[in-house]
This record gives structure tokens, C-alpha cells and sequence, in this order.
């Protein structure tokens, strides 16, 4: 029976109180007389009159009866505190379901008068835990935005409170890449299965429009539950200083010992206010230049710092900025796997058993003249030549730039991963040869330019029909002219600028005795680098994606074209060029962000290795054939992946923290409680500590009926004070 009333009364010990209400019967019979008649002649006249006020007198005493046991029984009701839930039941808080989501994104760190936010929303957090007893019939949970564990005590429903404030005291901001809305799935999914007629979700949070964009569209999906109340709690934003690293990136012309770097870092206000800060920058830990920065609020600045490196082996940038209200995004790292030269892939289709008649041959002699030999000049480049089948097992990542010669029918996941390669940054030179279908080429690789049929594609041109022959298929009756000469050249192109002042003639003395028609669509973002007579481009490039791709209109052997062998050619440093710019242009940011994260894209073989973490921890990481290599970076810095003995088997990846997170954009308060009433049956807001406690009672308690009952007291009393005295 108690705990019955407790779902109806806060204080239902006063309804013994109703028993109050007999007091005035009682009394009424106890002392009620009876009137006795007595003759007397002279007021016969006024026996009616006197009948008729004793009637009145009689309905005047009754009621006045009932206006005493009502007073006294409303007093009672208004002692045990009945309240009104929105639901239209009158009910209290036992056997309730609380879930508190806790943002706990990387923009929580930031200081509000000298307080984190999160202990901001942690003091919120434990004002709404405040009116919860041991006594009481209460599942409660803490709900995290980022690194959440629901296998951790307090982090899913449970009956012990005390094991949520644990919870909550370890709560701190993570770095790692947050969902809000993921916090509120799985808070609305525990409520759901807890079965309890009365369910709270309070959402605390300081309204940050990256993370509360998505949760208010995951609410729009979500029904709604009759039993449940939902409270956002929205922490202090205030006007804190907050100066942003979003980016760092390199240029050059590769990674290469004593080859002039600049690294370049991105800033961004985060605040409205104007602020000065100084950038540092970091090379492995030491402190190596400085710049001063000013940036308005909300815009964004670069800094850019010169690097060269005496050593190859994996180098770290770091650009730190210091002195704001928010920690976590003021540093941003940078691998930086500086080698001894580029490393280039070579990869042929169809090879002569004669070396000098293969394209290969004439590509590794222009990058690297003297083939590594002992006691020569290496050229700061190291081809690896490859069959095409290298291109299904080979991993490409660890090329700058790859040259495709005298490519003929490739699988299909060949080119998908050449497709890849290039659109996450990779350079491919592609010279056709005597086994090259251009049409079918065209169509495997597609065309990379901006047109409707391109999504996929990576050829800036496309490869047409064969014309000229080669010297060798020409019969000796033949004419020896070359079908075409170079005509115009385009010297304003990175890959040509370095050739601007030398004599014209390097260029216009170039033939080809046969090749392929290339047709450069219009309005794309292909340029003709070279143009032979009778308007047919001989060298065309343009970006994919990331990276960029080169098209030469002829194979690179005598027989097809004098380029490689012609007296003061220009092919040893043109491929040399295209190297270095190909390899620079592949400027590198810190991609991967804080937490699980693919480190490589699945392969057809078993890849195991070691995984070394910033502080030189090591830990095994494998991937099953077909699978993608999967690791946990859980936290920011350069993380190493070794996967074989080889040098180039060792893969660098810079992890930062998502900029994204401490974005300062926010969701009005409005939207966000449209959201929440579509889940709930009522939604309200707490801005500060009193309309806190405000919103606790109205979701826990309801309407309260006891100042309607003592006003209902209040009349009564004045009615019977009338009756008592007329």
C-alpha cells in the first residue's frame, strides 16, 4: 500500500491526516440538542415563521458540517504534496530510468573563467543526481560522447548510483573523434529496454553544432515514448580565447635529404574577438623556429617554415601554438619520412627479351644513369622495375610516382588500385607502346577530367587511333621523315619552367616517327605540355584527385621517337623533373584522426607486423587476405606501422585530433528542443542552476497540486468563518 502511494504523493505519511476530517462529525453528534415544544398561547401566531428558520438554521449548520471536514481534508491532501505529471496521472519518482549524456568532445576542454566546460556539465551531471537516494527505485547511467566503454561500471543503467559519479569523476575530454548522436542512440535504446514507467534523459552539452547537427537528425528518425522526459542542459560558452592548428602540410620536391622543405601550418580563431598568438615550430621535440601571428575572430592565417634535413629516416614537425582557453587543438604533427632518394615504380606490359628495345630500359637510365653502381654519382632517384602483375600485389603507397609503359590489357583490380593510388595523391606517367589498345585503354582508366561520364576516371585525355610507324616495322623503301615534330611548348607549367631559358631548339628538334591521337576535352583541367605539328599533343597533364597524371602521345624507344636518344636530349632531366614535381606535389597532411582508424586498404595476401606508438610502445597488428588493415591510434603523434625488414615496408601516419571538434558554431536552444519533443513527451531547458532545479521538479514531480489545495483551505476557512457567524 506505501509504495502505492508513493506513486501519487511525495509525502504520503499526511494522509493519515484525512482522519481529521471526522473530528467535526464526531463533535456535531456529540453535542447536537434537540428542541422540546412548549405551549404558549400568545405565539401561536409565529409557530409557521419559527418552523420554517429552524429548517434554514438546520441546512446552514449541516453545511457548515461539511465546509469544517472538507477544510481539514484538504489540508491533509495538501500536506502529502500530490503532484500533476504532464501525462495527466499523479505519480512521483520511484521506479525511474535516468540517462545523462555527457558530451565530452574536445570542445569541452575549453576554459570558461577559469573552468573547463566539462566540469561545468559534471557539476550539472551531479546537481540532477543530487535528489536520487540509495532508498529509491532509480536506474541511472552516464552516456559519453567520445570513448565511451558501456562495459564500464556507471556507464550503462544501474542501480548504483554511486558507480555513476565514478563514472563522472573520470569523465574528461577526449581527443579521439566524438558522435553525440551515438551517446543518445544508446541512451534512448537503454531507457526503451528498461521497462520503467518513468524514463529521464538529460542532455548536457555546450550546443556545438558539429556533433548536435547529427543528433538532431538522428531524433527526427526516433519515436516517440509516452513515459519519457527530456531535459537539455546546455553549459556556459562564455567568450574564451581559442586559436586553432586545423592543418599542417608540406611542399618541395619530395622528401629527400638536404632538398629544401616548407612546412605549412593553417590557423584558425575560434573566438569572435582578435587574438595574437605565437606559432612554434617542433622538428623531433626540438623547438626549431618561431612566428608571430594576429588573426581576426573567426579567421583563418598560415605560417610557413623553412626545413631541410642533413639525415633520411622518419622525421616529426609539430606546430604549436600556447596560451589559449582550449589545449587540445593547439598542436598538430607531421610525419615526415625523409629518404636518400624518391623511390619510383616502373611497371611494363608487354617486355622484348631484348633490354634495349624495351621502353624500362631508356625510363631507369634517365633517372638513375649509373644504375646504383659502386663508386658512381647516384641522381637522387631509385626506379624498381616491375612486370604488370605487380600491380595486384605491390603496395603503391610507397611510391611517389609510378610510370606505366606500354601498358596492354590490365585486371581489373590492377586498375582499380592504380585508379586509387592516384586519387589519394600519387603521380603516374603513362607512355603507350606497340601493345597499347588506345581506345580500350581509354575506356579501363577513364577519363579524369571534369565531365559527367569522369567520376572515376584518370586520363586527361583520351588515346585514340595509332599513327606513323615505327622505324622498325618501316620497310627500307621507306621514307626515314618522322611523321610529326614539336611545335609549341608550354614553359609556364611547373614540369617546363626550369627548360625557359634554355635554346628553343632542345624542344622543336623532338620527333615522332608513330603514336597515338590524343583528344583533350574542353573545359577540363587538362593542359598540353607539348604540341607536335598538325595540332597533336605530345605531352598532356593534369590533376586527379589528389595526385596528377602525365600522358605521353608515343613510347619512349628510338624506333617510335628521337627523345631519348637524340644528341643534348632533354628526356634525362624532363623524367627527372616530372619526378620531383610529382613527388612535391604530393604535399601531406595529417589525415588520420585520433581513435580506430583503416591504416591500410584491404590486399590479397596476410599482412602481419608491429605497430609503434608515439612513446615507442609496440603492439602486434595483422590483417587476414581480403582484409583492411585495422589499428586503434588512441593518441595524437606520429604512429609507425613495420610490416616487413625492408625500409620502404615501414609506414609513417600522422594522428591528430579532429579540428572539427572544437569547432565554436553552435545549434540554437530552440532547435535542439524541437528535436527532443519529438522523442518525449515533454522537453525543457535548463540554462543555469535555478532553472535546473526548476526543470528537476517538473519532470520528476510534475505539476504540484498542494498550493491549489491550500488556497481551496484558505476559502474554505473564510466560508466557514461566514457560516459560523451569521
Amino acid at each position: 500500500m506505501w509504495v502505492f502511494l508513493t506513486q501519487f504523493f511525495v509525502n504520503p505519511a499526511f494522509l493519515a491526516g484525512l482522519a481529521a476530517a471526522s473530528i467535526p462529525v464526531i463533535l456535531h453528534l456529540r453535542y447536537r440538542r434537540t428542541a422540546v415544544e412548549l405551549p404558549f398561547p400568545s405565539l401561536k401566531l409565529l409557530r409557521l415563521s419559527t418552523k420554517r428558520v429552524a429548517r434554514r438554521k438546520k441546512v446552514e449548520e449541516l453545511l457548515l458540517l461539511v465546509v469544517r471536514a472538507l477544510m481539514l481534508a484538504l489540508l491533509a491532501l495538501a500536506l502529502a504534496k500530490p503532484f500533476l505529471k504532464a501525462t495527466g496521472f499523479l505519480a512521483s519518482r520511484s521506479q525511474s530510468a535516468v540517462a545523462l549524456v555527457l558530451d565530452n568532445s574536445g570542445s569541452m576542454a575549453t576554459r570558461v573563467g577559469g573552468q573547463k566546460r566539462l566540469d561545468l556539465a559534471r557539476a550539472r551531471a551531479e546537481s540532477i543526481l543530487a535528489g536520487w537516494t540509495a532508498g529509491d527505485a532509480v536506474k541511472c547511467g552516464v552516456f559519453l560522447s567520445a570513448g565511451a566503454n558501456d562495459q564500464e561500471p556507471g556507464q550503462t543503467l544501474t542501480h548504483r548510483i554511486e558507480d555513476v559519479r565514478t563514472a563522472l569523476a573520470k569523465a574528461e575530454p577526449s581527443p579521439c573523434q566524438s558522435s553525440l548522436a551515438g551517446a543518445v542512440a544508446r541512451a534512448l535504446d537503454a531507457l526503451g529496454a528498461s521497462g520503467d514507467p518513468h524514463r529521464e534523459l538529460y542532455l548536457i552539452t555546450d550546443l556545438q553544432a558539429y556533433g548536435l547537427r547529427e543528433t538532431v537528425d538522428l531524433l527526427s528518425k526516433r519515436d516517440r515514448s509516452p513515459h519519457l522526459y527530456a531535459a537539455l542542459v546546455p553549459v556556459e560558452t562564455g567568450q574564451p580565447k581559442d586559436l586553432a592548428v586545423i592543418d599542417v602540410t608540406y611542399s618541395g620536391r619530395g622528401l629527400l635529404v638536404r632538398t629544401p622543405l616548407t612546412v605549412e601550418a593553417t590557423l584558425k580563431n575560434l573566438s569572435d574577438h582578435s587574438c595574437e598568438a605565437n606559432a612554434e615550430l617542433f622538428l623531433d621535440a626540438s623547438r626549431s623556429a618561431s612566428r608571430s601571428v594576429s588573426i581576426g575572430g573567426g579567421a583563418t592565417a598560415t605560417v610557413s617554415f623553412p626545413v631541410s634535413f642533413e639525415s633520411a629516416g622518419l622525421k616529426t614537425a609539430a606546430v604549436e601554438v600556447k596560451d589559449d582557453d582550449n589545449p587540445t587543438n593547439d598542436r598538430r604533427v607531421l610525419a615526415l619520412p625523409v629518404e636518400e632518394a624518391l623511390r619510383v615504380l616502373i611497371v611494363e606490359g608487354a617486355a622484348s627479351v631484348l633490354e634495349f628495345q624495351n621502353a624500362s630500359y631508356y625510363v631507369a637510365r634517365a633517372l638513375d644513369p649509373f644504375g646504383g653502381e659502386e663508386g658512381t654519382v647516384r641522381s637522387g632517384i631509385r626506379p624498381l622495375k616491375m612486370p604488370e602483375q605487380a600491380l595486384l600485389t605491390e603496395d603503391l603507397s610507397k611510391y611517389r610516382c609510378v610510370f606505366l609503359l606500354n601498358p596492354g590489357a590490365m585486371s581489373l583490380e590492377a586498375l582499380k588500385r592504380l585508379k586509387a593510388f592516384v586519387r589519394e595523391g600519387g603521380g603516374l606517367v603513362v607512355f603507350p607502346g606497340p601493345a597499347t589498345d588506345g581506345p580500350r585503354l581509354t575506356a579501363d582508366l577513364g577519363l579524369g577530367v571534369a565531365t559527367e561520364q569522369a567520376t572515376e576516371g584518370i586520363l586527361p585525355a583520351r588515346i585514340g587511333a595509332r599513327f606513323g610507324k615505327p622505324s622498325s616495322e618501316r620497310a627500307p623503301a621507306e621514307e626515314e621523315k618522322p611523321e610529326a615534330r614539336v611545335v609549341d611548348i608550354a614553359f609556364a607549367h611547373p614540369v617546363l619552367a626550369p627548360f625557359k631559358g634554355l635554346d628553343r631548339t632542345l624542344f622543336t628538334a623532338i620527333q615522332a616517327n608513330a603514336g597515338f591521337e590524343l583528344a583533350v576535352p574542353t573545359g577540363g583541367s587538362a593542359e598540353t605540355l607539348l604540341m607536335l605539328d598538325g595540332q597533336r599533343p605530345f605531352l598532356v597533364g593534369g590533376p586527379v584527385g589528389a595526385g596528377e597524371v602525365f600522358l605521353f602521345c608515343s613510347a619512349p624507344t628510338p624506333d617510335w621517337t628521337n627523345l631519348p636518344v637524340r644528341s643534348g636530349s632533354v628526356f634525362l632531366p624532363m623524367m627527372h623533373t616530372l619526378c620531383h614535381y610529382l613527388a612535391g606535389r604530393r604535399a601531406q597532411s595529417g589525415s588520420l584522426i585520433v581513435g580506430h582508424a583503416i591504416l591500410a586498404p584491404a590486399a590479397p595476401y596476410e599482412r602481419k607486423g608491429l605497430l609503434v606508438a608515439p612513446d615507442s610502445r609496440e603492439q602486434p597488428i595483422s590483417a587476414a587476405a581480403g582484409e583492411p588493415l585495422v589499428a586503434d591510434l588512441g593518441r595524437a603523434g606520429v604512429w609507425r606501422a613495420i610490416l616487413g625488414p625492408r625500409p620502404e615496408d615501414i609506414q609513417a601516419y600522422s594522428v591528430n585530433f579532429d579540428p572539427k571538434e572544437a569547432d565554436a558554431e553552435q545549434v540554437a536552444l530552440g532547435e535542439v528542443r524541437e528535436a527532443l519533443q519529438v522523442v518525449a513527451v515533454e522537453a525543457l531547458i535548463a540554462e543555469d542552476t535555478d532553472a535546473l532545479k526548476k526543470v528537476l521538479s517538473r519532470i520528476r514531480e510534475g505539476v504540484p497540486l498542494w498550493n491549489f489545495f491550500l488556497v481551496l483551505v484558505l476559502g474554505l476557512a473564510v466560508l466557514e468563518v461566514y457560516l459560523a457567524n451569521r
